[in-house]
């Protein structure tokens, strides 16, 4: 069994929430309760002991779609889709502080906790619903040292006041109680920490969701179940901001994202563009289960083709002012909610 935690950062016991869990060859176990969380080969932990209904369900689509997914892709969704390079963009307004401890909700294939490691040397930390991803990230984690775990994050496995910065990628929209998330990232940050959260909600006017959702709806609904968004978990831009601001969060920015021309760049005419070069597009979201496991690398593609893909899609974007000035208004089918711990 290798060493599991490389980032120095402990787990508490999400049975007693008291005791910091040790390891033993098969298992983490918490010394003040006993209880014990098996581990795979990987190091991949389990702790998502009494599950609801929802997060069973959650695992069962991401453990089903995404584990032959994870194997064989790499980072270039940040630096190939508009939705990545704008996530990453995000991420430096965090201006995080070089050694920043940093968790990560809904981490999936790990490539955003390596990104912080390499990039802002931060002791990485991620949580995922799904056991098959977070055992695939660990298999192809290499030379890193964030560590991930299989949890709730309706109920994160840290004490009080761990992290520097919490982040989550397209999360809240999978969350029966979304509201728990908010208080929980609210506990786990420090003092004067920030959280960068984004994801999809349910007031979406003028996007290609909204026409989809209208002029097409049983289709759009099972596309959704399909991805685990189950719509009854969506909630409106203003009522995450409150759920965030109850928590005891500071929200300094509110921002919406994916109107027309990010759906449009990532998912019709990047995967159009990949199909006709003979190659799989980042945005894929399946792949052959025994498809070899690739160590995971940091690498900016750097062809001419990726060059002039994303000259493109800066220089349309800005051209597509409206669209911005939409975003800065809070329109889109999803939305960045930027917030801090006093």
């Amino acid at each position: 069994m290798p060493n599991r935690l490389k980032s120095g950062i402990s787990l508490r016991c999400p049975a007693c929430r008291a005791g910091s869990l040790g390891e033993q060859p098969q298992a983490l176990v918490c010394p003040s309760c006993g209880a014990a969380f098996p581990c795979l080969p990987s190091g991949a932990c389990d702790l998502l002991k009494q599950s609801s209904a929802d997060e069973a369900a959650q695992r069962e689509v991401y453990d089903e779609m995404q584990a032959g997914h994870w194997a064989t892709s790499d980072p270039m969704y940040s630096y190939t889709t508009l939705t990545g390079i704008r996530f990453t963009r995000a991420l430096r307004r965090l201006k995080l502080p070089q050694g920043a401890q940093v968790l990560e909700v809904g981490c999936a294939s790990g490539p955003v906790m390596a990104s912080l490691e390499a990039n802002y040397g931060a002791r990485a930390f991620g949580l995922d619903v799904s056991l098959a991803s977070v055992d695939m990230q660990l298999r192809r984690r290499g030379n890193f040292n964030y560590d991930a775990v299989a949890a709730s994050a309706l109920d994160l496995p840290f004490a009080d006041a761990t992290f520097d910065a919490v982040v989550s990628f397209d999360v809240i929209e999978h969350l029966e109680k979304p509201e728990a998330f908010w208080a929980e990232a609210a506990r786990v940050l420090k003092p004067g920490g920030k959280a960068l959260v984004r994801g999809a909600v349910m007031d979406f006017a003028l996007t290609v969701d909204w026409l989809r959702f209208h002029l097409d709806h049983g289709r759009w609904m099972a596309r959704m179940d399909r991805a685990g968004h189950f719509y009854k978990n969506f909630r409106g831009k203003r009522q995450h901001a409150d759920y965030a601001r109850a928590a005891g969060l500071t929200v300094t920015r509110v921002r919406g994202s994916d109107l027309f021309w990010e759906n449009l760049a990532d998912y019709y005419m990047l995967p159009l563009l990949f199909s006709l070069a003979g190659r799989r597009s980042p945005t894929a979201t399946t792949a052959p289960k025994d498809a070899e496991v690739k160590p995971l690398e940091l690498r900016r593609p750097n062809s001419m083709a990726h060059k002039l893909w994303r000259a493109w899609l800066t220089l349309t974007s800005w051209a597509l002012w409206p669209e911005k000035v939409l975003s800065a208004l809070g329109f889109g089918a999803s939305a960045y909610f930027e917030v801090r711990r006093p």
